[in-house]
């Protein structure tokens, strides 16, 4: 889409580019607008509805362009819902896993993947993991094998988190093209590898685990599923 068509961000939202704050760089809006979804439609969709409201409401009172300051909070909002969201998920696959193996048949499987409050423990249990152990969004694999020690002491030994996270498109690694998340199209690579130097969280995760820093010796690099 060309700068000044009718239907681009340009025109949208008054700018190709975005100053990004947390990496300390000037990058396209674009890129920065979709890094911060899961890359799915109905997160495209919610994040373009959350900026028009924005927009309208921008344009009632003034001619200017929507200020960087006002996209960058609408996103990060909208990148909150997503990492909960996610977060959510990781928590039922865990409590499905912790669920005893004749849970079902004997009837008490709800305790388990019925309860919101029970998964909410666990999703509480991943906030507190991922901020004290990882503490910024780029760590390298031996920090990975600690967060998975830590997972130990909350969950168990049988779960194994990093692959939890991975398989929820929350952590990837980098390759040679930008960063690796999970997809389903590369069902061979349903386990993490871990034989990668460096590891990265899901940008959403910035905004929704409290403490989380961005590694801003880091260039701002694409993403894209494996």
């Amino acid at each position: 889409m060309n700068a000044g068509d009718e239907g681009s961000v340009e025109n949208w939202l008054g700018s190709t580019t975005i100053y990004n704050e947390r990496r300390d760089v000037e990058e396209s809006l674009e890129d920065y607008l979709l890094r911060h979804t899961r890359l799915i439609p109905r997160d495209v969709v919610s994040l373009g509805n959350t900026l028009c409201q924005e927009v309208q409401r921008h344009r009632a009172v003034s001619a200017r362009p929507l200020p960087a300051a006002t996209i960058r909070s609408a996103v990060s909002r909208s990148a909150r819902r997503f990492g909960d969201s996610q977060l959510a998920q990781c928590a039922n696959q865990i409590a499905a896993d912790l669920m005893p193996r004749h849970a079902a048949v004997k009837g008490y499987s709800d305790t388990y993947i019925g309860s919101q409050e029970y998964t909410r423990g666990i999703k509480d249990d991943l906030l507190t993991l991922i901020a004290v152990t990882l503490e910024t969004d780029v760590f390298a694999a031996s920090q990975m094998k600690v967060l998975q020690t830590e997972a130990d002491s909350f969950f168990g030994a049988s779960i194994h988190l990093p692959a939890v996270l991975w398989q929820n498109g929350l952590l990837g690694y980098d390759c040679e093209d930008g960063e690796c998340f999970y997809s389903l199209t590369e069902m061979d690579q349903f386990d993490v590898p871990l034989d990668r130097d460096m590891y990265v969280l899901h940008p959403c995760l910035l905004d929704t685990v409290p403490g989380l820093r961005s590694d801003r010796r880091r260039p701002v690099r694409p993403y894209r599923r494996t």
